[in-house]
């Protein structure tokens, strides 16, 4: 019985930290992101909260580091081609305070757009998806509240393509 209430205890104390967790392992991004530079690029968020872009050489891409004022970047980078142009974008998601921020950069560092995040604390790292009806790669989000929504990039910008409530919060 004992043996049961430690283990009960270590979890409900622990679970809480998993959502923030998160935050800190990155995963690098590798794929084709600049169409100048040859060979594959790395995409890696830093323990300081900024993005960077490495040649396959392990040389910095021109246009990084690249910082948001205010925001740090707190999921892993995914590449996906989310314009259509056959070249992998950077898609990230940035945090100021509680407020989140989906980003997408090109392989200069220029921000294509943005959209900030309505809801609880964002879960985990982003997904690409393929969307059969564009061509196009959209982007999964989930939050800590049991919201999934479906981001599609058209025209500089994201719009909502669909959403899911499970209504199941975690932690």
């Amino acid at each position: 019985m004992f043996k049961k209430i430690i283990i009960l205890a270590t979890v409900v104390i622990l679970l809480p930290l998993a959502t923030q967790a998160r935050e800190d392992k990155f995963v690098p991004a590798v794929g084709e992101i600049s169409a100048v530079v040859a060979g594959m690029e790395r995409a890696v968020v830093s323990a300081e909260g900024g993005l960077n872009v490495y040649s396959a050489q392990g040389k910095p891409l021109s246009g990084f580091p690249l910082f948001v004022d205010n925001q740090v970047f707190v999921t892993s980078p995914v590449l996906a081609d989310i314009t259509g142009d056959e070249q992998q974008e950077i898609v990230v998601v940035a945090r100021s305070g509680d407020s989140y921020t989906l980003f997408a950069f090109d392989g200069t560092g220029a921000t294509l757009g943005s959209v900030a995040w309505n809801g609880a604390s964002i879960y985990f790292d982003q997904v690409a998806l393929p969307n059969t009806v564009t061509g196009f790669d959209d982007v999964i989000v989930a939050d800590t509240a049991g919201k999934i929504v479906r981001y599609s990039f058209q025209n500089g910008y994201f719009s909502v393509a669909q959403t899911i409530n499970i209504g199941l919060a975690v932690g």
